[in-house]
Protein backbone atom coordinates (compact mmCIF):
# COMPACT_ATOMS: atom_id res chain seq x y z
CA UNK A 1 0.00 0.00 0.00
CA UNK A 2 1.30 3.53 -0.83
CA UNK A 3 0.48 6.76 1.09
CA UNK A 4 0.83 10.29 -0.31
CA UNK A 5 0.16 13.57 1.57
CA UNK A 6 -0.43 16.64 -0.59
CA UNK A 7 -2.08 19.90 0.47
CA UNK A 8 -3.37 18.34 3.67
CA UNK A 9 -5.12 15.56 1.80
CA UNK A 10 -3.97 12.04 2.35
CA UNK A 11 -4.40 9.69 -0.59
CA UNK A 12 -3.79 5.98 -0.28
CA UNK A 13 -3.85 3.26 -2.97
CA UNK A 14 -3.04 -0.39 -3.04
CA UNK A 15 -0.28 -2.06 -5.03
CA UNK A 16 0.11 -5.77 -5.91
CA UNK A 17 3.27 -7.70 -6.58
CA UNK A 18 2.70 -10.46 -9.18
CA UNK A 19 4.57 -13.73 -8.55
CA UNK A 20 3.05 -15.33 -11.69
CA UNK A 21 1.11 -13.99 -14.66
CA UNK A 22 -2.66 -13.81 -14.26
CA UNK A 23 -4.69 -16.54 -15.87
CA UNK A 24 -5.46 -15.97 -19.52
CA UNK A 25 -8.96 -14.87 -20.46
CA UNK A 26 -10.29 -15.81 -23.84
CA UNK A 27 -12.51 -13.78 -26.08
CA UNK A 28 -15.73 -14.79 -24.33
CA UNK A 29 -14.45 -14.30 -20.82
CA UNK A 30 -13.66 -17.93 -19.96
CA UNK A 31 -10.47 -18.84 -18.25
CA UNK A 32 -8.15 -20.78 -20.61
CA UNK A 33 -6.54 -23.94 -19.26
CA UNK A 34 -2.75 -24.35 -19.64
CA UNK A 35 -1.84 -26.05 -22.97
CA UNK A 36 -0.53 -29.61 -22.60
CA UNK A 37 2.92 -30.24 -23.97
CA UNK A 38 2.87 -32.20 -27.22
CA UNK A 39 3.73 -35.88 -26.95
CA UNK A 40 2.79 -36.32 -23.30
CA UNK A 41 -0.16 -38.29 -22.00
CA UNK A 42 -2.77 -36.55 -19.85
CA UNK A 43 -2.67 -37.43 -16.17
CA UNK A 44 -4.96 -40.24 -15.06
CA UNK A 45 -7.83 -39.32 -12.71
CA UNK A 46 -7.19 -39.99 -9.07
CA UNK A 47 -7.53 -43.68 -8.22
CA UNK A 48 -7.66 -44.87 -11.86
CA UNK A 49 -5.10 -47.33 -13.28
CA UNK A 50 -4.34 -48.56 -16.79
CA UNK A 51 -5.77 -52.01 -17.67
CA UNK A 52 -3.30 -54.92 -17.72
CA UNK A 53 -3.04 -57.72 -20.32
CA UNK A 54 -4.96 -60.88 -19.33
CA UNK A 55 -2.81 -63.97 -18.64
CA UNK A 56 -2.31 -66.51 -21.46
CA UNK A 57 -4.35 -69.74 -21.25
CA UNK A 58 -2.55 -72.68 -19.69
CA UNK A 59 -0.14 -74.32 -22.14
CA UNK A 60 -0.37 -71.51 -24.70
CA UNK A 61 2.85 -69.75 -25.64
CA UNK A 62 1.54 -67.11 -28.02
CA UNK A 63 2.55 -66.56 -31.66
CA UNK A 64 5.86 -67.85 -32.91
CA UNK A 65 8.61 -65.75 -34.37
CA UNK A 66 7.70 -64.63 -37.91
CA UNK A 67 9.88 -65.50 -40.93
CA UNK A 68 12.92 -63.37 -41.55
CA UNK A 69 13.76 -62.77 -37.91
CA UNK A 70 16.82 -64.00 -36.13
CA UNK A 71 16.68 -67.62 -35.03
CA UNK A 72 13.72 -68.61 -37.24
CA UNK A 73 14.27 -71.77 -39.26
CA UNK A 74 10.99 -71.97 -41.18
CA UNK A 75 8.52 -74.84 -41.40
CA UNK A 76 9.79 -78.38 -41.42
CA UNK A 77 8.83 -81.04 -43.97
CA UNK A 78 6.75 -83.86 -42.47
CA UNK A 79 8.49 -87.23 -42.59
CA UNK A 80 7.51 -89.74 -45.26
CA UNK A 81 5.74 -92.94 -44.18
CA UNK A 82 8.14 -95.73 -43.38
CA UNK A 83 9.41 -97.47 -46.50
CA UNK A 84 8.46 -94.71 -48.95
CA UNK A 85 10.92 -92.97 -51.23
CA UNK A 86 10.53 -90.06 -53.64
CA UNK A 87 11.99 -89.82 -57.16
CA UNK A 88 14.53 -87.02 -57.49
CA UNK A 89 13.10 -85.79 -60.82
CA UNK A 90 9.65 -84.49 -61.71
CA UNK A 91 7.31 -85.15 -64.66
CA UNK A 92 8.84 -86.04 -68.04
CA UNK A 93 7.10 -85.75 -71.43
CA UNK A 94 7.99 -88.25 -74.18
CA UNK A 95 6.76 -87.86 -77.78
CA UNK A 96 6.63 -90.62 -80.35
CA UNK A 97 6.76 -90.56 -84.14
CA UNK A 98 2.98 -90.22 -84.38
CA UNK A 99 3.08 -87.03 -82.37
CA UNK A 100 1.59 -88.55 -79.22
CA UNK A 101 2.81 -86.83 -76.05
CA UNK A 102 2.91 -88.91 -72.87
CA UNK A 103 3.71 -87.00 -69.67
CA UNK A 104 4.89 -89.35 -66.94
CA UNK A 105 5.22 -88.62 -63.24
CA UNK A 106 5.95 -90.89 -60.29
CA UNK A 107 3.63 -90.18 -57.33
CA UNK A 108 5.27 -92.75 -55.08
CA UNK A 109 7.67 -95.65 -54.69
CA UNK A 110 6.95 -98.10 -51.89
CA UNK A 111 9.93 -100.14 -50.76
CA UNK A 112 9.24 -102.73 -49.58
CA UNK A 113 5.76 -103.42 -50.91
CA UNK A 114 3.96 -105.34 -48.15
CA UNK A 115 0.40 -105.66 -49.48
CA UNK A 116 -1.20 -108.95 -48.49
CA UNK A 117 -2.54 -110.06 -51.89
CA UNK A 118 -1.74 -113.74 -52.48
CA UNK A 119 -0.10 -112.90 -55.82
CA UNK A 120 2.52 -110.83 -54.01
CA UNK A 121 4.80 -113.67 -52.97
CA UNK A 122 8.51 -112.95 -53.38
CA UNK A 123 11.02 -115.76 -53.37
CA UNK A 124 12.96 -116.34 -50.14
CA UNK A 125 15.68 -113.71 -49.75
CA UNK A 126 13.91 -111.22 -52.04
CA UNK A 127 11.71 -108.19 -51.47
CA UNK A 128 9.04 -106.43 -53.54
CA UNK A 129 9.09 -102.79 -54.64
CA UNK A 130 6.05 -101.05 -56.14
CA UNK A 131 6.17 -97.95 -58.32
CA UNK A 132 3.06 -95.89 -59.05
CA UNK A 133 3.24 -94.31 -62.52
CA UNK A 134 0.92 -91.44 -63.49
CA UNK A 135 0.41 -91.17 -67.27
CA UNK A 136 -1.17 -88.06 -68.83
CA UNK A 137 -1.99 -87.53 -72.50
CA UNK A 138 -0.59 -84.02 -72.89
CA UNK A 139 -0.84 -83.97 -76.69
CA UNK A 140 -3.53 -84.18 -79.36
CA UNK A 141 -3.17 -87.86 -80.35
CA UNK A 142 -5.00 -90.66 -78.53
CA UNK A 143 -2.73 -93.52 -77.38
CA UNK A 144 -2.71 -96.54 -75.07
CA UNK A 145 -0.07 -96.38 -72.31
CA UNK A 146 2.57 -99.08 -72.55
CA UNK A 147 4.47 -98.44 -69.32
CA UNK A 148 3.68 -101.90 -67.89
CA UNK A 149 5.97 -103.60 -70.38
CA UNK A 150 8.48 -100.80 -70.76
CA UNK A 151 9.60 -99.95 -67.23
CA UNK A 152 12.55 -101.34 -65.29
CA UNK A 153 14.79 -100.58 -62.33
CA UNK A 154 18.55 -100.68 -62.13
CA UNK A 155 20.57 -101.01 -58.96
CA UNK A 156 23.86 -99.38 -58.01
CA UNK A 157 25.74 -102.19 -59.82
CA UNK A 158 23.80 -101.67 -63.05
CA UNK A 159 21.71 -104.85 -62.75
CA UNK A 160 18.32 -104.52 -64.46
CA UNK A 161 14.96 -105.61 -62.95
CA UNK A 162 11.75 -105.74 -65.00
CA UNK A 163 8.28 -105.47 -63.52
CA UNK A 164 6.33 -108.64 -62.73
CA UNK A 165 3.08 -108.65 -64.76
CA UNK A 166 1.16 -110.99 -62.43
CA UNK A 167 2.06 -109.13 -59.26
CA UNK A 168 1.48 -105.76 -60.94
CA UNK A 169 -1.99 -106.84 -62.12
CA UNK A 170 -2.95 -107.62 -58.52
CA UNK A 171 -2.51 -103.96 -57.54
CA UNK A 172 -4.23 -102.30 -60.52
CA UNK A 173 -7.36 -100.30 -59.68
CA UNK A 174 -8.49 -100.22 -63.35
CA UNK A 175 -7.47 -101.98 -66.57
CA UNK A 176 -5.28 -100.10 -69.01
CA UNK A 177 -7.30 -98.06 -71.51
CA UNK A 178 -6.73 -95.67 -74.39
CA UNK A 179 -6.14 -92.10 -73.29
CA UNK A 180 -7.72 -89.27 -75.18
CA UNK A 181 -6.14 -85.78 -74.93
CA UNK A 182 -6.04 -84.52 -71.31
CA UNK A 183 -7.00 -87.93 -69.90
CA UNK A 184 -4.76 -89.66 -67.37
CA UNK A 185 -4.47 -92.90 -65.46
CA UNK A 186 -2.24 -94.61 -62.92
CA UNK A 187 -0.39 -97.91 -63.25
CA UNK A 188 1.20 -99.72 -60.32
CA UNK A 189 4.29 -101.73 -61.25
CA UNK A 190 5.74 -104.37 -58.93
CA UNK A 191 9.40 -105.36 -59.06
CA UNK A 192 11.08 -108.27 -57.28
CA UNK A 193 14.65 -107.58 -56.18
CA UNK A 194 17.12 -108.97 -53.69
CA UNK A 195 16.55 -108.23 -50.03
CA UNK A 196 19.75 -106.17 -49.83
CA UNK A 197 19.66 -104.67 -53.35
CA UNK A 198 20.39 -100.94 -53.47
CA UNK A 199 18.12 -99.51 -56.18
CA UNK A 200 19.37 -96.55 -58.16
CA UNK A 201 17.30 -95.53 -61.21
CA UNK A 202 13.79 -96.04 -62.62
CA UNK A 203 13.61 -96.26 -66.44
CA UNK A 204 10.48 -95.91 -68.61
CA UNK A 205 10.65 -96.19 -72.39
CA UNK A 206 8.09 -94.90 -74.90
CA UNK A 207 8.83 -95.21 -78.60
CA UNK A 208 12.49 -94.47 -79.21
CA UNK A 209 13.02 -92.43 -76.02
CA UNK A 210 13.63 -93.46 -72.43
CA UNK A 211 13.04 -91.30 -69.37
CA UNK A 212 14.88 -91.92 -66.10
CA UNK A 213 14.22 -90.98 -62.49
CA UNK A 214 17.04 -91.27 -59.92
CA UNK A 215 15.60 -92.93 -56.83
CA UNK A 216 16.32 -91.37 -53.44
CA UNK A 217 16.59 -94.60 -51.50
CA UNK A 218 17.96 -95.20 -48.04
CA UNK A 219 19.10 -98.78 -48.60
Amino acid sequence: MAICVAGGVTVTWATRTESSPPPAIDAIGLRAEPRQQAGTAPPLPSGWTMPTMPPLPSGWTGPTTPPGTSGWTGPTTPPLPSGWTVPAAGPVTIRDVRGAAMTISIPRVQDPELSSFPELDPAPGNRLVSVTVQVLNSGDVTFTPDVDANAWLTDTRGVRYGSDPVMSAALQAFPVTALEPDWSLQRVLVFEVGADTRLDVLHIRHGADTATWPLDTTR
